[in-house]
């Protein structure tokens, strides 16, 4: 019995693997331009850098300075699966407001961490406090 469909084709496979390399390296070149963005913001707020890439504490930082109040309830709800899609909205928006920059500022955030956006916002939290 003959598979057609099973044949193997060495340029199809080589052409395979060139394409799935090709967006490897695009999607970790996007990755380190998106880490080197977070901290450029984290030490533009104030904040040592590393702390703008560690996953939970960068959002908690960004909405203590924005909605102190609020800021352990918005982290909080920004990792709940659904209601973090609205809370990114919540959290480009509150970004933006501190650099005096608008939503979609916030929303990219290579644009405020490599562009010339100064923090307008209060004055860091102590650290630990």
């Amino acid at each position: 019995m003959i598979f057609p469909l099973l044949q193997s084709n060495d340029a199809a496979g080589a052409a395979g693997a060139g394409i799935g390399l090709l967006f490897f390296l695009v999607y970790f070149a996007v990755l380190a331009v998106f880490v080197v963005s977070f901290w450029r913001i984290s030490v533009k707020m104030g904040d040592p850098g590393w702390m703008g890439i560690v996953p939970i504490l960068n959002i908690y930082r960004i909405f203590q300075r924005s909605r102190p109040d609020q800021a352990v309830l918005f982290t909080i709800l920004s990792i709940v699966p659904c209601v973090s899609f609205v809370m990114i909205f919540f959290l480009a928006s509150d970004l933006g407001k501190l650099f005096g920059k608008t939503f979609i500022h916030g929303l990219i955030h290579p644009l405020i961490g490599f562009g010339s956006a100064h923090y307008q916002g209060p004055p860091p939290p102590q650290l630990g406090a």
